[in-house]
């Protein structure tokens, strides 16, 4: 018994090192299917994907890697986008009514619709 008490605690201090991986990002593959709404890729390396009108609403995206990735026409509404590099990504006509855009890096949203004002820049 004792020897589980230890082992536990070993798992708990693995666990809560390093980034947060999501539950969906093991078997999200948008090559073969972009549409993922309430899907969990926190920290996933979607870089240089073709996400082009995929539909990714309400899905948690923090922390991920979008950079050079196609996002044009795509519904990102209500999608959690903290802390995501999107350096490069194409956001043409992408809707973001409603997105999470803390910290966000890279982003071009100039051709982007919905997007709240509190994520424009001058």
């Amino acid at each position: 018994m004792v020897y589980a008490g230890v082992l536990s605690i070993t798992y708990l201090s693995i666990e809560s090192c390093g980034p947060t991986i999501g539950k969906d990002v093991e078997w999200y593959n948008p090559k073969e299917r972009m549409n993922c709404t309430w899907c969990n890729l926190e920290g996933a390396d979607l870089s240089g994907a073709y996400l082009q009108a995929a539909d990714l609403s309400e899905a948690n995206l923090k922390n991920t890697n979008l950079q050079g990735a196609d996002l044009s026409y795509s519904d990102l509404r209500y999608s959690h986008l903290h802390n995501a590099n999107l350096t490069g990504a194409n956001l043409d006509y992408a809707n973001l009514g409603g997105a999470i855009l803390d910290g966000a890096i890279g982003a071009d949203f100039s051709r982007a619709f919905n997007v709240s004002f509190k994520y424009l820049k001058d």
